[in-house]
């Protein structure tokens, strides 16, 4: 299969997901199937899967054959396939009788196999380069394409059937015996032996990386572990979906996190801008809200009456702000997540200062040597001064 060469399968990937998640709020309306804890855990699960999808989008828009990016754009996809056309169809086949039910029963059996294993499965092995850590891998990334494979179909031809109302849908492909233990429980204990050989791989590559790649992995590795531990005490404890969308949302949170303080797949720049601009808007909309509460209040106990006045003045403190918060705010991202450029921002402004005041040239040389070094960090650095002869 010839990998993408452009972003688009991302976006129609992020928007599928959206759409899909709208069905799942419009059924579960329609059936009033929810409560206060089942909103919480459903707007925590979507609030997941779509910020998965954003990674994918990001991750495609620099680098769109990235199988990394594939697996952030389709784990949510196909993740939300299964929950919005599976809520569709119980919708349809239990309350409104509307065809189509047999057929959202089968595709949300098995569109969330495909996505959410094939993401736990292919993500330690492949992160971040999106290849096996070595050739002796390669076994494992065919095993884990042969159990995503074995799982789908077995899923498929479940023989589950629904029965609400005194109405049944029923799988229109389903297998009697396909859900003998005898059949799933081999394919459970290769998964989870699959989902501990891709941890080790991940830990083996973590172990040979160095420099910033060691740096991108180690937040991942860690999260993955994390992930792992998580699930056992929560299923042990208490197990809340709640709970295990926060469990969950730790592997693509440290994703997200070496995206952005270490640069993996270059998109630390459209990260630090979002953070930025994002940062930047609610604070000017907080000043706006807060000027024209106050400022409406203090003219409404002096006149009586309330002003245009509070409007014009909390605008102008906006425009007033604007730049002066924008400059502090990309400060404190770059000093948090963009450290290098913040270092050598910082030296060049001393260099800058300290200039003024330096006349031996070869002192002066000597610092500028030293800036470019710790700034631009070239393998080789020199400087050539024309003689004066020649500028005469």
């Amino acid at each position: 299969m010839k990998a993408p060469t452009s972003a688009r399968p991302a976006y129609v990937a992020l928007a599928w997901t959206v759409a899909m998640c709208a069905v799942w709020a419009a059924t579960a309306a329609a059936m009033w199937a929810f409560d206060a804890v089942g909103v919480v855990d459903g707007l925590s699960y979507a609030v997941l899967l779509l910020f998965m999808a954003v990674i994918g989008v990001l991750i495609a828009r620099h680098e769109p054959g990235q199988p990394v990016g594939w697996l952030f754009s389709l784990c949510p996809a196909l993740v939300t396939t299964s929950i919005g056309i599976g809520s569709y169809a119980q919708w349809a086949g239990e309350y409104a009788h509307k065809p189509g039910s047999a057929f959202g029963l089968w595709v949300a059996l098995w569109a969330w196999a495909v996505g959410l294993i094939g993401f736990i499965l292919l993500l330690p092995l492949l992160f971040p380069d999106g290849r096996p850590p070595g050739r002796r891998w390669w076994w494992l990334l065919r095993a884990d394409l042969a159990a995503i494979a074995a799982l789908t179909v077995i899923v498929m031809i479940q023989p589950l059937t629904l029965t609400d109302k005194g109405r049944h849908v029923s799988n229109p492909v389903g297998v009697s015996g396909a859900d003998s233990a005898w059949l799933v429980a081999p394919l459970v204990v290769t998964i989870v032996f699959l989902i501990l050989a891709g941890i080790a791989s991940a830990v083996v590559r973590y172990r040979r990386s160095t420099g910033i790649e060691r740096l991108q992995m180690r937040e991942v590795v860690w999260a993955v572990l994390m992930t792992v531990v998580g699930f056992v005490v929560i299923s042990v404890l208490w197990g809340r979906e709640f709970l295990y969308n926060l469990d969950y949302a730790l592997i693509p949170v440290a994703v997200g996190l070496a995206m952005l303080r270490y640069r993996l797949y270059q998109v630390d720049v459209i990260i630090r801008r979002t953070v930025t601009y994002g940062v930047l808007v609610a604070a000017l909309a907080a000043i706006y809200l807060a000027g024209i509460v106050l400022i409406g209040t203090t003219v409404r106990d002096v006149s009586g009456q309330s002003s245009a006045l509070a409007v014009t003045l909390s605008t102008l403190a906006v425009a007033a702000a604007f730049q002066p918060l924008r400059r502090r705010i990309q400060r404190v991202v770059d000093r948090r997540f963009n450290r290098a450029a913040y270092d050598a921002r910082s030296a060049v402004e001393v260099f800058g200062s300290r200039l003024r005041d330096q006349v031996d040239l070869e002192a002066l040389s000597q610092e500028l040597l030293e800036v470019v070094a710790g700034t631009v960090q070239p393998t080789h650095a020199s400087l050539w001064l024309r003689d004066r002869e020649v500028l005469s």
